[in-house]
C-alpha cells in the first residue's frame, strides 16, 4: 500500500469509528464515557461546533442553582439545551456514591435511566430532542430518600451536547451546569394550637360608656318640700311665768278671779298691822 492509499484509509478508519461512536451514543450515555476527562464531559467527544447554554430549570421555567426539597416530597426538574446546533442530548448524574436520593424518570418519553459509575443511577435521552424555539428541554424527577440525613446536600451535574444531527462526532460541542440539592426535614412536633399573636387578645369587653346609665330620682334640692317650718296652730297652752308676791313666796300668776281677791285683802291687812305697832 502506498502512502497515498494509507493515509486514505486511515482517515476512513477514523471516520468511521467517529460515525460508530456517534451511533452508539446517539441512544444515551453514562458518565462513565468521559471517565478519562470528567471536566470536558460530552465535549470529550463532541467538538467543532458551538457550545451551548446548559441550565436547571424548575417547571416554571425558573432557573436555579441551589435548591431545597423535603425528604418526604419529590421533585420534578428540566435541564435545558439552548443554543449551538439543533439538536440536544444530555446526562445528569448525582455526586460519586451519592444516596441522599435518586434520579427517575417522569413524564419524558426520550428520558431514561442509566447505570453509571459505583452503580448509582443517572438519567439520559433514548434519542436525540429537536429544538423547538431554540432549545432542548428533558424532563425528571428527584425522590429524596425518606431516611436520608436532615440538610444533606447532593451536587447534581447535566452535560448536554448540541448536535447538528449529521451522525459524527464533529460539528457538535457540549457544555454542563450543576445543582446543589438540599434535603430537608418536616417539623414533625405538636402543631402550635396557640392563638394567633395579633399584638393584643381582642377586646370582648362591654363597650364603655363613661358610667353606668344614672338611673336615680331627678334631684330637687331636697327629698321634700321645704316649707318653712311646721306650722303654729296656736293652740299649745302657754304655762304663766312665777311671780314674786314680796314676801319671799312665789306664786303662779294668774288671770283675775274670786281667789285673786281674796289674796290682796290679806295683803292690805297685813300691811295695816305692821303700821299700828
Amino acid at each position: 500500500m502506498t502512502g497515498k492509499h494509507f493515509v486514505v484509509a486511515s482517515v476512513f478508519a477514523l471516520s468511521s469509528t467517529s460515525a460508530v461512536a456517534a451511533h452508539a451514543l446517539s441512544s444515551g450515555a453514562a458518565s462513565t464515557a468521559w471517565a478519562a476527562d470528567p471536566s470536558k464531559g460530552c465535549a470529550l467527544c463532541h467538538s467543532g461546533g458551538t457550545a451551548p447554554t446548559v441550565t436547571f430549570r424548575k417547571t416554571d421555567g425558573t432557573a436555579v442553582s441551589t435548591l431545597s426539597v423535603d425528604r418526604a416530597s419529590t421533585v420534578d426538574l428540566i435541564v435545558r439545551i439552548a443554543g449551538g446546533q439543533t439538536l440536544g442530548s444530555f446526562n445528569v448524574a448525582p455526586s460519586a456514591g451519592a444516596t441522599v436520593g435518586e434520579l427517575k424518570v417522569s413524564t419524558d418519553a426520550l428520558v431514561k435511566t442509566i447505570v453509571g459509575a459505583s452503580s448509582y443511577t443517572e438519567l439520559t435521552h433514548t434519542a436525540a430532542k429537536a429544538y423547538t424555539a431554540g432549545a432542548a428541554e428533558f424532563r425528571f424527577t428527584f425522590d429524596p430518600n425518606a431516611t436520608a440525613a436532615c440538610d444533606s446536600t447532593v451536587t447534581l451535574t447535566a452535560w448536554g451536547a448540541s448536535t447538528d444531527g449529521a451522525g459524527a462526532t464533529t460539528g457538535d460541542n457540549a457544555a454542563s451546569s450543576t445543582l446543589a440539592v438540599t434535603v430537608t426535614c418536616a417539623d414533625t412536633g405538636p402543631a402550635d394550637t396557640g392563638p394567633a399573636d395579633t399584638g393584643s387578645s381582642a377586646d370582648t369587653s362591654v363597650a364603655d360608656t363613661g358610667s353606668v346609665a344614672d338611673t336615680e330620682v331627678t334631684d330637687t334640692g331636697s327629698s321634700t318640700a321645704d316649707t318653712g317650718s311646721t306650722a303654729d296652730t296656736g293652740t299649745t297652752p302657754e304655762a304663766p311665768a312665777a311671780e314674786d308676791d314680796g314676801c319671799g313666796c312665789r306664786t303662779p300668776r294668774s288671770t283675775p278671779s274670786s281667789a285673786s281677791g281674796f289674796g290682796l285683802v290679806a295683803l292690805a291687812l297685813g300691811l295695816l298691822s305692821r303700821r299700828r305697832r
